[in-house]
């Protein structure tokens, strides 16, 4: 860049990033659907409970996405949700937004449920029935009045109208439905069981069957006894005999041993009741509260404090899945002869909107430069002073970062390519666009620490562009231009891979 005078650098490198701003963002939108330009309408409804409906979740209507939700917001106790519907689609008046599951995990889109259309009055023969009334009123509304007529209110909602919602996907006809279908069932089966007691049971019914086949069966027997008399009196008189050996084996038992065998089975059914007057005592101490499992059992502080711990388990549960993940990776090329590449791959944590930790590991082009110095004297003479200078190709360098955010300002402070050092983030366009500039390595060997401004553009939500410049304190030869892109997924991405077949 030729040097012009009266212009400081500063003004020089701004005039210089919104040069490749404009380029890059005109590049962006002839190229891409950016939504900055998304259009459509927005309509607003009230939700009770809002569990598992975000920002940017679908807005559906027979299955196919309408559009999203722009905005939460908390209004009088209640949920007041911003959906922003896709132009081109009408929601008629009289629908209603019913929240659906959208897997496993407690995520919801919100579904939109068309009104019923009111089936005209016909008669006999299939035609309309139109009064004599309502025709003079229509004649009287397309003719005599058609500015009226005209100014009819739209059947569609409008910009900023309110859609009722429904907080259950399960309604009150459903519920009705089913209690009307197992009424009917046991009526079914009541019947048949009067019938079958009252009267002569229904061969087509299975139970009919089975007391017809039982009727038979024991008619069956009786026919058997009758034909086969004699071999159960035979049958009789053998196991009569078996009773009489067994009558002569008993007569040789020792009956000393006998009773010897019955007192310690006595002995035992003593010992079982003095065991269970034990158990009778036990169970009397716990409910009297006396030692370790009576206290557990009735002290109603320790239920409180078990209760508070599953409280704070709950809570920890519920932090957790408001936890946004970002899974971040870009790389950056210098512009400058020589200046290589730099790579990132980072895991940002966010437990709140406005805070959060940030990780990453960097891949550097600069590298290790290490310094020995060595004095050497020869044959006695002036000591000589040697330098070396010893520089690796590459080096990995650690990013962990705390980060909050105030409005569209954030502040950033931690390692920064494993350095102590901080950094000022800004937002606007709703976060399509964030200027960073970072000031670390404070102890390097020149007289300043190194700062560096980047600009990141994005066009897609997981896409961005990045501009930048690096070590801006330095000198013209050490600054480095640089220009990448990244790629950025979210927690709601990881879930839609992972549940994928269980999407709707």
């Amino acid at each position: 860049m030729p040097e012009l005078k009266g212009v400081s650098k500063e003004l020089r490198v701004g005039v210089f990033v919104l040069f490749c701003m404009s380029i890059i963002a005109a590049f962006s939108f002839k190229i891409t659907d950016t939504p900055i330009f998304r259009r459509g309408t927005v309509l607003v409804t009230y939700l009770d409970d809002a569990t598992g409906v975000f920002q940017n979740s679908k807005v559906k209507l027979a299955g196919i996405d309408i559009g999203v939700i722009q905005k939460i917001e908390l209004d009088g106790g209640k949920a007041k949700i911003y959906m922003r519907i896709n132009r081109g689609v009408d929601i008629p008046r009289g629908s209603r937004i019913v929240p659906r599951p959208l897997g496993i995990l407690g995520d919801k889109y919100l579904e939109v449920v068309l009104p019923k259309p009111a089936e005209p009055s016909k008669d006999p023969s299939g035609g309309q029935i139109e009064t004599d009334e309502s025709a003079w009123i229509r004649i009287f509304d397309v003719w005599i009045m058609p500015k009226a007529h005209a100014q009819t209110p739209s059947k569609s909602l409008k910009e900023g109208e309110v859609i009722r919602s429904d907080s259950s996907p399960a309604t009150l006809d459903d519920l009705t439905r089913q209690m009307g279908t197992v009424s009917e069932d046991i009526r079914a089966v009541s019947s048949s069981l009067r019938r079958l007691i009252e009267g002569e049971p229904d061969p087509k019914t299975p139970l009919g069957r089975t007391v017809r086949n039982v009727e038979k069966i024991s008619q069956d027997l009786g026919a058997i006894v009758v034909e086969n008399r004699s071999a159960l009196k035979s049958s009789v008189q053998r196991l009569n005999k078996v009773t009489q050996k067994l009558e002569k084996a008993m007569d040789g038992v020792d009956e000393a041993k006998l009773s010897r065998d019955l007192e310690n089975l006595s002995k035992a059914a003593g010992n079982l009741g003095q065991s269970l007057d034990d158990l009778k005592k036990i169970t009397a101490k716990v409910e009297r509260g006396e030692g370790t499992l009576g206290v557990l059992v009735n002290d109603d502080g320790i239920a409180r404090d078990l209760q508070r711990a599953l409280s704070s388990i709950n809570s920890s549960i519920e932090r957790a899945q408001r936890t946004l993940v970002l899974v971040d990776v870009n790389t950056l090329g210098s512009l400058n002869e020589g200046g290589g590449f730099q790579s990132e791959i980072g895991l940002r944590l966010m437990p709140r909107e406005s805070s959060g930790y940030w990780a990453a590991l960097v891949s550097t082009p600069r590298g290790r430069r290490k310094t020995t110095i060595q004095t050497v004297r020869v044959n006695g003479g002036a000591p000589t002073v040697t330098e070396t200078i010893e520089e690796d190709s590459s080096s990995f360098e650690w990013n962990l970062q705390y980060y909050r955010r105030v409005g569209p300002v954030a502040a950033r402070l931690g390692l920064f390519e494993s350095t102590g050092g901080l950094a000022l983030d800004a937002y606007a366009l709703h976060d399509q666009i964030q200027a960073s500039m970072e000031l670390f390595d404070f102890a390097r060997e020149q007289d300043h620490p190194r700062l560096r401004t980047t600009l990141r553009f994005f066009p897609l939500s997981e896409v961005y562009f990045l501009v930048g410049l690096d070590d801006v304190l330095a000198a013209s030869p050490s600054r480095q231009w640089q220009l990448g892109l990244g790629l950025r997924f979210t927690d709601d991405d990881l879930k839609t891979l992972l549940m994928l077949p269980g999407v709707p």
